[in-house]
Parts: structure tokens; sequence; C-alpha cells
């Protein structure tokens, strides 16, 4: 069993403790293990040398350990036991000769590049003030995914701009991947170390700020988890496939490789505890709410199987186990969110496995191509409709008893595509082959917007489409995640981001106001609904509680270029008011049609009562 508490570099007082596990790799086979470590003040300084440690193989552990304890004194050169941050690499003997040197798949701080970290001196415990914080149920979730360099550069970028997500409606974060990566830029989908939060962002101090903050303004934070595959440099990647060893890798699949990394194989027993442990340890240490996991069929093997389905059952019982507050609800289940990225059959994920929510491009690819053609039909209301779509509405273990709602992610932008704006027509292409869209059509995003809000499941923003952000993304090649996109704040004031952004606040105070938009309760007006005029009307309705009325809402959205103006029978009788612009009809008796007028582009959201 993995222990993290003998693995990683532990400071003590005036030592400090490294261990490693190397599966099969024993000292009466020949090799030795090596650690070395520099303060990284002394880094590039002529004439100080890393200082060289042995490690010691540890008989009688079952993953083959290798430890040693080093005292910090100050009687080496440089600054060598002065309080700092340090550096450190391993280095792999075998017979007298040096085979490869490797950063510690286990280092819980990192360095630049491959390196691994550690501090030492007096460091204080971090102060959590987020005691009252609970996750948002999942129908109340919007979600906001973003790449922190691109977003604002670091951890305390993002924090500063927490006031201006709520704004949007937004109560959590998607963070694209946070651990170390070796390129001065990539998105992070080739991990090179699971445990600790990227140096270049901030740190591990800077990203318990990042929660922290989230937490006391009621944001919940979900992590990108990239377990299918990782860097070439991967700890045991340098180590296990270097022609010199004849020892199997514990963790990887040689064979499963792709442009974003050597594959991970979940039928090893060290793999699937090593990932718990990387759960488990962003949980406890930084107090992530839940993880989005990446690329789901690289190692998703049934509903009973030793990969996804296990690891997503195993965090979730870890959780309840360790009765982790802010996941406790009041009938019974942890509400941690763990999202499926398995778009080959996201019902199934959350029909299978512990999974409560998903990925699933449905809407996504619907829009694009929607908005290539210059067209709307029935399938696109469907779409808004999970049930409709037969997307389960809980998940219920009969073996263990657990039950819990589930939902899927609804998105009309996302990382993996080319900004929406691209598929209404390009005018610009700079030097480097990247096309943007025309940012005068922004008014033809409207009504997907309105869409979006208005939608069944859990709303994701992808950074920028809110201010109109409007770059393409290369279908293929190293460009999709080593070019660097950052958000081009400039459009924050001009009159197409104004419009978007204003816009997708005024959804996401109606989302977070109105207990319609978050139900399950959808109704498509087939009749009323005109496609061939670009006009769809759909009912939201929430049923009264012995707390609440019954609260129901009438969106019609106009996708063409021409105001409609037409009679609509409105359910019930009461006073109907546009959310949007206050416009109010007054309905005498149930079904009595009424003039709407939906400006082209655009929508209108009617409330009774």
């Amino acid at each position: 069993m993995i222990e993290l508490n003998k693995v990683g570099a532990h400071v003590e007082e005036n030592e400090v403790s490294f261990g490693i596990y190397l599966p099969e790799m024993r000292e009466r086979d020949g090799y030795q293990v090596n650690v070395r470590v520099i303060h990284a003040r002394d880094q590039f300084t002529a004439g100080i040398e890393p200082e060289t440690f042995d490690l010691t193989y540890q008989p009688g552990e079952s993953l083959d350990l290798w430890k040693v304890e080093i005292p910090m004194r100050e009687e080496r050169e440089g600054h060598f036991g002065s309080p700092g941050k340090y550096l450190y690499r391993y280095e792999l003997i075998k017979s007298g000769e040096l085979i490869t040197w490797f950063s510690d798949p286990f280092a819980f701080e990192t360095g630049p590049g491959t390196l691994s970290a550690f501090r030492f001196g007096n460091q204080e415990t971090f102060k959590w003030e987020e005691m009252d914080f609970k996750v948002p149920p999942l129908e109340d979730l919007v979600v906001y995914e973003l790449m922190v360099a691109e977003f604002n550069l670091t951890f305390e970028g993002v924090a500063a701009r927490l006031d201006y997500l709520k704004g949007l409606g937004v109560n959590a974060i998607g963070l694209m991947p946070v651990t170390n990566i070796p390129e001065p830029h990539r998105w992070g989908y080739m991990p090179l170390n699971y445990f600790a939060p990227e140096d270049r962002y901030g740190g591990a101090e800077a990203f318990k700020h990042l929660v922290n903050e989230c937490h006391k303004q009621g944001v919940a934070v979900i992590l990108d988890a990239v377990y299918a595959h990782c860097h070439q440099n991967f700890g045991y990647n340098a180590v296990y496939d270097h022609p010199k060893i004849p020892i199997k890798n514990p963790m990887m699949d040689p064979f499963a490789e792709d442009m974003f990394g050597t594959g991970t194989d979940f039928s090893k027993e060290f793999t699937q505890q090593y990932f718990l442990k990387v759960n488990q340890y962003w949980l406890d240490e930084y107090h992530v709410d839940g993880f989005r996991y990446d690329y789901v069929p690289g190692f998703y093997d049934g509903p009973t199987g030793v990969g996804f389905a296990k690891l997503t059952y195993e965090t979730y019982q870890y959780v309840k186990e360790e009765n982790i507050e802010r996941f406790r609800t009041s009938d019974g289940h942890m509400n941690i969110v763990q999202c499926a990225e398995h778009l080959p059959n996201p019902k199934g994920i959350l029909t299978e496995t512990y999974a409560n929510t998903c990925w699933q491009n449905d809407l996504l690819d619907k829009t694009i191509d929607t908005a290539k053609w210059r067209y709307i039909d029935d399938r696109f209301a469907h779409l808004l409709d999970l049930n409709f779509l037969s997307y389960p509405g809980e998940y219920a273990n009969p073996s263990t008893g657990d039950r819990m709602p589930v939902t899927a992610f609804q998105y009309i932008e996302s990382h993996d595509h080319s900004r929406l704006i691209t598929c209404f027509g390009v005018h610009l292409k700079d030097p480097y082959g990247f096309d943007y869209g025309d940012r005068g059509n922004w008014y033809w995003l409207q009504p997907f917007i309105i869409a979006l809000y208005t939608a069944q499941g859990i709303p994701m923003l992808y950074q920028g489409q809110e201010i109109c952000e409007n770059y393409s993304l290369p279908t293929g090649g190293w460009a999709r995640v080593l070019a660097k996109r950052p958000l081009r704040w400039e459009y924050f004031y001009d009159t197409p981001g104004r419009r978007i952004r204003d816009l997708h606040r005024k959804m996401g105070v109606i989302r977070r106001e109105r207990r319609a938009l978050r139900s399950r309760n959808s109704y498509y007006y087939h009749t009323e609904s005109d496609t061939g005029r670009g006009i769809i009307f759909y009912l939201r309705e929430a049923p009264a509680s012995d707390h609440t009325p019954q609260e129901k809402i009438i969106v019609g959205l106009n996708f063409s270029g021409n105001d409609y103006n037409n009679d609509f029978p409105f359910p019930d009788s009461g006073t109907w008011r546009d959310l949007l612009h206050g416009e109010t009809i007054y309905v005498s008796k149930a079904n009595q049609r009424k003039t709407i007028t939906i400006p082209s582009h655009y929508g209108k959201v009617y409330l009774l009562g």
C-alpha cells in the first residue's frame, strides 16, 4: 500500500527525509539511488554543486522503498542548511553506472522544469477560513472553465477575479490542469507531476489561498484530473522505460501513447493506488471540491472495472468515511463533484459509476453546426432538455445503498474547440495561421447564451466567451496545446465585449434567482415554435413545495435576422414579466394567446407572477 508519509520530501525540525518507491528495484540486484539537493539561491552560482546523498533500500517494504534522512546543517558550501526553497532530483545507478536522473513522482512541491522541491525553515501552518462552506448542489452549479496562465497569469490573479466571475452567476471554477509542466507553456494535459501545484502559478501556498478565497465567497473548485496519460519525463517513465532497465513499468502502458503522452495502465494495482492517493491528497491538503476526469475512455474498463469506476467509487467512499463537512448534505449523500469526460457514452457513465456529472458535447456540436449553417431545428430545443434525452437524474448503487443526484454539463464553448464566433465566419488571419472570428457578429451569440443559462443541467462557460473572445483552435498538432492564448481583457471594454458580458451577467442573476431554471422540468412547444423562421419556445417549471410556490418560465428564442411578432398561448392566467427587460403581459385565462415580440438574434424569458 502506498503511504505518502514515506515518500516525497518531508521536513522535520533540522532534517529532511526523502523516500521513493521503485517496485522491483532492489539493492541486491545492483541498484543504487541518490538524491542531489541544492538551495534555490545557489542553483546558478558558479562553483556550488548540489549535495549528493545515498538512499538506503528498506527491506520488507512490499513496494521496494528507498529512504534517506539528511541533517540540514550550514557547514556546506553556499546556502545549504539555511531556510528557504530547495531543489532536488534523483539519480538511478546500476552496477556503478549512472543510468538516468528523474524527478520525484511523489514531490509535493516543484521547481522549474523537471526539478522537484521542498521548503526548509519555519513554515507557518496555513489557516483555512472556509469552515462554513458547502459545495453547492449540482442543480445550482454554474461552472467557469479556465486555464490559469491564460486567464490571469497566476493563482493570485484568479483570486483577484472572483468578484468578476460571481457577477456572471458563477459559483464553481473548473481549473484546467494546475500541476507542473516542464515546458514554458502548455495546457497541462501531459502532467509531469501529480501532487504539486505549478510553481510558475505561485505554488502550494498560493493555491491554498485561491481555494480559501473561493470558499469564503461560496465558489467551489474543481480540478482537471489527467489520469489517462502523462509526460514522457514523468518519474516512472524516466526510470522504467530506459533501455538499460529490464523491469516492466509499474504504472504505465508503453504501447498506449498519443500526442498527449504515455498511457497509464490501471490494470496494475500500483497505478490504482497512486491515483487514489492523488485524489485524497488534493481533497485533504488543498480542500478542492471535486475532479473533472480528462479522457475517461483511456482508463474506463466497465462499471465493475479497476479503472475509472473503482477510482470514483473509492474517492466517494473516502469523503464519506472521513465525513468531510463541505460535501455532507441533509439527505445523506456526499456532494463531491466527480465529472467524467466520456464523450462516447456520457449517459452510461452516469448510470454505471460514481461520476455524478459528465461532459457531453451534444449541445456544443449542435450549436456549432447551427451557427455555421444558419438554421435552428427541434433537435436544438431537445438538447436543452436532459429528461427528453434520457439522461438519468439519480445514481443508485444497490450494493452500498448510496444514492445521489446526477446531471450533465451543458456548454457552447470549451477548451477543445474554436470560439463560437468563428463559426459565423472569420475575417482575420495572423502570421501563425490562426483565424479570428468577426466580433462584429457578436449579436449572433445572444440566443445561444440565453439557451445555455435556461437549459437543464449545469451551465459551463469557457474563459472569455463572456467578452466575445474570438480565436480559432487548430484541429491537430502541437499548436493546440503549446500556443499561449491569453485572454484579451481589452475586449471587456469594447461594444461586442460589453454587450455579451452584460447579457451573461443578466442571465447569471436570473439563473441564480429562479428555481424553475435549475429544475429538471421542461416542455418544448413544438407546435408553437417556428423553426423555419428561427423561433423556439419552451417552458421551465419548478413544482411547489412546503416552503416555495410553483414557478413557471416561458423562454422564447429568435435565431433569425428578423424580428418576430406573433401570438403565443400562455399556459396560465396572471402577469408574465420578461426578466431581461421588464416587459409585462397580462393573461386573463389559461392558454390565452398574447402577442410576443422577440428581437432578431435575441430572446425573452417570461416569469409568471
